[in-house]
């Protein structure tokens, strides 16, 4: 089989595709022809020699440091125990589980603990310097070499044995270059050689069939989300750091600059990352390592952060949205209990001069990855910033994204009882949806007591036709919102929050949006939602006023999982580990019932109260008023 593309492809034109329209199937794209004049000004620019990232084992004036550091004995003792237990096998059982039970997850774990373990074996070796571990490091590279497959469970359908460059793919590709880089002579130039053409055969000819127009295998090129600058930083880098021709090296930056400004353009003005917190710190913990590989390769003169014009505001997303004590909201796809990613905001305050809060030192002793965990203890591109230059700084009572509308509000830090919340107006047609137009969550101390039921397990139907149907959690039903006619949220742009007014003051914030849209009901006349956060008064409101054209039922919903209990007719007492709230309910007819759901779809269960009111109405309101105990 031929494993690298030939060398006539420096006399043809190369083509890249553009969508005609803000979509993202294959029969939208255009072609446009990428001149190679530009692949040669970007190969005059490159080094001779190849380099990956950081500095090889070879580099002790570093590598004795970190290993004296005495961070990496977790590391050193997990590789010890590969020696005499092996490295993790490849599993078949775990990958077809996504055929056998619906499970999409045990796969993708299966194959990210294997290129964990090659990453720990590949740093004990250079924080060490003994050749202990290097045998396994070879038998594991090939071991990786002849898996059948280098993609994740649920694409497996699409491509089988290879060809098809996805999340896995690009994550093994990034992780067998680095080792073969930082390994240097300690590898047999067979071991590389084999390497470099495996990855041909995987990563760089498939990605180069699509560029040249001969497939649609590789929407993600157009992609404003996470799968763009992973895809293209695990390949771009692989490249860089093992083809030793520079026009090669040069064609994949050329796709790299280009495509991931589509990346750049998933987020909006004001810097939020629809996505949630979870996938910010993933897609751009990639971005950033491309960023840095093709600045160090061009010598500084290709930066693609250039090409977003709001990097400042992006830069600044993960601290502006806490809501308080290091409790973030886990909207969309997002994980409870989700932080910042320390790389992300070490590297970014660093780069920008900012005051990011980022521990440099809680960066050593982490080995999950050989690129950018290596690469922030070697000479870099922030080396290079001035310090303070542009320095961060975050309003105390409150953070806004007025283009995403969304909207947190805190106490003051020194509040006995400290409260905030995070509003969410936005759209159902996000990035990682869930249908939750005016959701919200309510954090006292440090713990959240109205909140956004977040990630849940994935499955074959989480990305299908089903994801709003077949999941409660997904669904507006899973969210704190109203549930309207007997019906929840819309998916799809078009359901949104319209903010009607904003009011911020020292002691009271105040959003008032239309949701209407939300619901595409013919016989929902308008539906306000307005929220109140009285920073004096430690007292949250949300209020529902509506109007159809004929009577229907309405309801709204908290979700919670603190421990709940009535409290006469229109109170609740929500109380969670040493935090307490009161809930009062008043609604327009008066009289309303409380209905209470259990909720569990492999995630942290959950309880949603429904409250209802008891008659079909043609207008009215519901008053939520939450007070700190």
């Amino acid at each position: 089989m031929k494993r690298r593309f030939s060398k006539l492809i420096y006399s043809l034109i190369f083509y890249v595709f553009i969508p005609a329209i803000d979509l993202f199937s294959a029969d939208k794209y255009e072609l446009i022809p990428i001149k190679e004049s530009r692949v040669e000004e970007i190969a005059c620019i490159l080094p001779d020699t190849l380099k990956g990232l950081g500095n090889t084992y070879k580099d002790r004036n570093v590598w004795d440091v970190l290993y004296e550091s005495g961070a990496y004995k977790t590391t050193i003792k997990n590789a010890e125990d590969m020696l005499n237990k092996g490295f993790p096998v490849w599993d078949e059982s775990l990958y077809n589980r996504v055929f056998t039970e619906d499970d999409t997850q045990s796969g993708k774990d299966m194959i990210n603990r294997r290129l964990k373990a090659l990453s720990e074996l590949v740093w004990a070796e250079c924080l060490e310097n003994r050749n202990r571990f290097t045998s396994s490091i070879i038998d594991f590279l090939y071991d990786i070499i002849e898996q059948k497959t280098w993609v994740n469970p649920r694409n497996y359908n699409r491509k089988n044995y290879g060809g098809l460059v996805e999340l896995a793919t690009a994550l093994n590709a990034r992780s067998m270059a680095q080792a073969v880089y930082l390994l240097d002579d300690k590898l047999p130039l067979k071991v590389r050689a084999d390497v470099r053409n495996e990855l041909y055969i995987r990563a760089f000819n498939p990605l180069l069939r699509t560029i040249k127009g001969e497939n649609m295998d590789h929407d993600w090129l157009f992609s404003t989300g996470n799968w763009n600058p992973v895809c293209l930083e695990g390949i771009t880098c692989a490249a860089l750091s093992m083809i030793p021709d520079k026009k090669e090296r040069a064609l994949f930056i050329a796709i790299s600059e280009l495509y991931v400004q589509n990346y750049a353009k998933g987020f909006l003005p004001d810097g939020y990352c629809s996505e949630g917190i979870n996938y910010y710190n993933f897609g751009m913990s990639h971005y950033i390592v491309l960023r840095e590989k093709i600045w160090q390769d061009t010598g500084g003169k290709i930066d693609i952060f250039r090409s977003n014009p709001n990097m400042l505001n992006v830069a600044t997303f993960l601290p502006r949205m806490e809501i308080i004590n290091n409790v973030y909201p886990a909207i969309a796809d997002c994980e409870m209990g989700m932080k910042p990613s320390r790389f992300v905001l070490h590297y970014l305050s660093k780069l920008y001069g900012l005051q990011l809060p980022a521990d440099e030192d809680r960066l050593l002793g982490v080995t999950d990855d050989l690129s950018e965990h290596v690469l922030v203890h070697f000479p870099n591109s922030t080396d290079c910033c001035p310090v303070n230059n542009v320095p961060y700084s975050s309003s105390l009572l409150r953070s806004s994204f007025p283009d995403a509308g969304v909207f947190i509000f805190r106490t003051l830090p020194n509040t006995i009882v400290p409260m905030g919340v995070a509003i969410k107006g936005g759209n159902n047609g996000e990035h990682h949806n869930h249908n939750d137009v005016g959701s919200y969550t309510l954090v006292i101390g440090k713990e959240m007591m109205v909140e956004d039921p977040g990630l849940i397990p994935y499955t074959k139907k989480t990305f299908s036709a089903e994801r709003y149907t077949a999941f409660k959690s997904l669904a507006s039903y899973g969210h704190p919102v109203p549930f309207v006619a007997e019906g929840g949220q819309r998916v799809g742009k078009m359901a949104k929050a319209r903010i009607l007014h904003v009011l911020e003051s020292d002691s009271c914030d105040q959003v008032m949006m239309d949701i209407t849209s939300a619901y595409g009901l013919s016989v929902l006349k308008s539906l306000l939602r307005k929220f109140t956060f009285y920073r004096d008064a430690m007292r949250f409101e949300v209020k529902d006023c509506f109007e159809f054209s004929l009577p229907h039922l309405f309801e709204t919903a908290l979700i919670t999982r603190a421990d709940w209990k009535r409290d006469g007719d229109n109170r609740i007492i929500l109380e969670r580990n040493k935090e307490k709230i009161i809930v009062e309910i008043n609604v327009s007819s008066g009289k309303f019932s409380l209905y209470d759901e259990r909720i569990c779809e492999g995630g942290e269960p959950y309880t949603r109260l429904a409250i209802r009111i008891d008659e079909p109405m043609k207008k009215g309101s519901v008053d939520i008023s939450f007070r700190v105990q």
